[in-house]
């Protein structure tokens, strides 16, 4: 189902809502059908075994019931308060704001973090922030926490009063005891761990980026895609059982007395001990490598948090190096197999689970050395390898430290999660992006990062990125006309021009209509009723009906990306020949640019405002050209730039300078010649010419 009916559905989603909300729409990313797979196929891909989590997706599964709460809400029949909702839901705006809201209610239903969850759509979601957003992130967020309290986590208390489950509240990490301390001299060590994380995060980032091109070489159809997810289950299965079974004649080990009086903070012990795996040991002893492998990942996850260094029956480690070896070596390569299958999954809990069994083994280390302090604290090295681990992939630094805050309610891991996570970063953006960034840039997703390359902000101008060729209509156009231009391009947008028979504005900007609006009018039949109608613009009368502003809403809801993109609308000679009054469906409030406007202005409107195309203005305040967000990727930038280089009579002052202050200095250049030749040319000084 994931893989033929639903491909949009595959990954954690969080690339695509990261795109959405950067101005960028993807076909079918947020539709019904896809949520619906979302959820199914998750639960599907986890218990199938994959070393995959339902975390990430439910950041995908809140956007898309914020989407389509969007889109829903426009289909509401108009009563007037309900209308004037729905008109606020046609904005793009506030659709993208509430597209925001849902990612972050997706969060902290996740991770039980609402603060995690905004800081986690401030700085990997929206392009633009305001206090409005805050607060309604907030609110969402805050609600959805409450909400998930109340359904999920309730138990009857006394006299039937329904009460909040405190086991609840521990989500993914466990409760952590507030006994547990961190030395000053340990935080180097952590540091150092970050270090190591944003170098093992690179280098899986980097297989990852190998295997896309493998799989966009040689898995490029549904049955080899479906064949290439049986093959990695298949796999990670096999040898997670086979290193489980074979490992028997060490691995197991006596299970600890679960007597609470001999842990010093047994309330954060004992629980977990039930989830140690005896597989073919004898009763009451458990297998090392099967408690792992074999057990969930949340569940193995918490035995690397919380259980001692030592095993209290043998004074050994609960753990050893070989069992934390074997299993982090092959759960990397699962990793990094697993990760971009066609199915919907996440990768956020087993991360963690490879960064604890990594930093384990580290704290294993430590000891051998005989540093005092991790005695009975290897665990924290356990949680600050996770963090390392998350950090080096993602490269999430507020967001991801008080996510992991509140997951483990120990303020005192604030200071070492903030290092970890910041060497981290540091580290793993010397070699390569983070894997959401890097993700985006492997499906050619026209993403704009917070700033324009700095090269491209003195060379390079608006009409140096426009392109001149602008296909435009009319204010009131013929069916004819509107059906070609539909049909033969693939503009979301079309500026409306005075007609060049107009007497004192032909050419002039009139306003732009979005593609949709033309596919609704066009199925709407909303043409004029006789072919011989007055199309001048200055016309107060209308040339055909008006649809309804709530209809207008609710048929562009229904129509579907295939719909508007390659519209199928059979239409008579008769209708050909007649003309749609676009006037009423105009926006008026264009934005645009002139062309010697710079880079930072244009990437600033079109980053900020969720922009996908640009009108570029030439001096008569005519329509020359626009812009839209390909032209602004690096690589397009650089080959104009490049182009305008390679002009034989192009100077540099040319293609630097704009269009005034370029004519200004010429204008100055001559005066200052024909001065001189008349001997009134002032002295030169020192300083530089205007």
């Amino acid at each position: 189902m994931m893989v033929y009916l639903v491909p949009a559905s595959a990954g954690s989603g969080i690339p695509e809502t990261k795109a959405f909300l950067n101005g960028i729409r993807i076909p079918d990313i947020q539709s019904l059908s896809t949520l619906t797979a979302k959820v199914f196929g998750t639960i599907f891909a986890v218990a199938a075994g994959l070393p995959v989590g339902k975390y990430g997706p439910m950041i995908h599964i809140g956007s898309i019931v914020a989407a389509c709460t969007s889109r829903r809400a426009r289909l509401i029949r108009p009563v007037d308060r309900l209308l004037e909702a729905a008109r606020v839901f046609s904005n793009h705006s506030e659709r993208r704001d509430l597209v925001v809201a849902g990612a972050a209610a997706g969060v902290t239903a996740a991770f039980a973090a609402p603060i995690g969850g905004l800081l986690l759509a401030w700085e990997e979601g929206s392009s633009y922030w305001s206090l409005k957003v805050t607060w309604r992130v907030f609110f969402c967020a805050t609600g959805t926490l409450l909400f998930t309290y109340l359904l999920a986590g309730s138990r009857m208390g006394p006299a039937g009063a329904s009460l909040v489950d405190p086991s609840y509240m521990q989500s993914y990490a466990g409760s952590f005891s507030t006994g547990i301390r961190v030395a000053n001299e340990d935080l180097l060590l952590f540091v150092g761990m970050g270090v190591l994380g944003g170098i093992l995060g690179a280098a899986f980032n980097a297989l990852h980026w190998h295997m896309s091109r493998l799989r966009h070489s040689y898995v490029c159809t549904w049955p080899r895609r479906l064949m290439e997810v049986l093959g990695v289950t298949v796999v990670v299965s096999t040898v997670g059982f086979l290193a489980s079974f074979l490992s028997e004649s060490w691995a197991c080990r006596p299970v600890p007395p679960a007597e609470p009086s001999l842990y010093e903070d047994a309330a954060y012990v004992v629980p977990y001990l039930d989830k140690l795996l005896p597989l073919t040991c004898a009763p009451g002893h458990y297998n090392e490598v099967a408690s792992l492998y074999l057990n969930d990942g949340v569940s193995a996850l918490r035995l690397l948090f919380h259980l001692p260094r030592l095993n209290l029956s043998d004074d050994k480690p609960m753990f050893s190096l070989y069992a934390l070896a074997l299993f982090a070596g092959p759960y990397f390569l699962f990793l990094v197999l697993a990760f971009g299958v066609s199915v919907p999954s996440g990768f956020f809990v087993p991360q963690l689970l490879l960064g604890a069994a990594l930093g384990r083994m580290a704290g294993q280390v430590v000891v051998v050395f005989g540093h005092p302090t991790y005695l009975g604290q290897v665990r924290v090295f356990a949680i600050m390898g996770s963090a390392a681990f998350v950090g080096g992939i993602t490269r999430m630094v507020p967001s991801m430290t008080v996510i992991m805050l509140e997951a483990t309610g120990n303020l005192f891991f604030l200071l070492p999660f903030a290092l970890v996570l910041l060497s981290a970063h540091w580290v793993g953006d010397l070699f390569t992006p983070s894997i959401y960034d890097m993700i985006i840039e492997i499906k050619g997703y026209p993403f704009l990062r917070p700033d324009p390359p700095k090269w491209a902000l003195a060379q390079l101008r608006a009409r140096d990125l426009m392109t001149p060729q602008v296909v435009s209509l009319r204010p009131i156009e013929t069916v004819k006309r509107v059906q070609e231009v539909l049909c033969t391009t693939g503009h979301n947008m079309f500026p409306l021009l005075y007609p060049s028979s107009h007497p004192t504005r032909s050419g002039a900007l009139f306003g732009t209509i979005m593609r949709e609006t033309l596919v609704v009018l066009l199925q709407a039949a909303n043409f004029s009723s006789t072919a011989s109608v007055n199309n001048d613009p200055d016309n107060p009368e209308l040339a055909s009906p008006v649809l309804d502003f709530a209809q207008l809403l609710e048929s562009a809801a229904r129509l579907s990306s295939r719909v508007i993109a390659q519209p199928v609308i059979p239409l008579t000679p008769e209708d050909e020949s007649k003309w749609m009054d676009l006037r009423p469906y105009s926006n008026p409030s264009v934005y645009f640019v002139t062309e010697d406007s710079s880079v930072t202005k244009v990437y600033r409107l079109f980053r900020g405002l969720g922009l996908r195309h640009l009108l570029v203005l030439n001096i008569e305040r005519d329509v020359c050209g626009v812009i839209a967000r390909h032209d602004l990727m690096p690589n397009s930038m650089e080959s104009k730039l490049r182009k305008i280089k390679s002009c034989k009579n192009a100077s540099k002052a040319h293609w630097t300078l704009p269009k005034g202050i370029q004519g200004r200095k010429e204008k100055a250049a001559g005066d200052f010649v024909k001065e001189k030749e008349r001997g009134k040319a002032p002295m030169e000084t020192g300083g530089r010419g205007a």
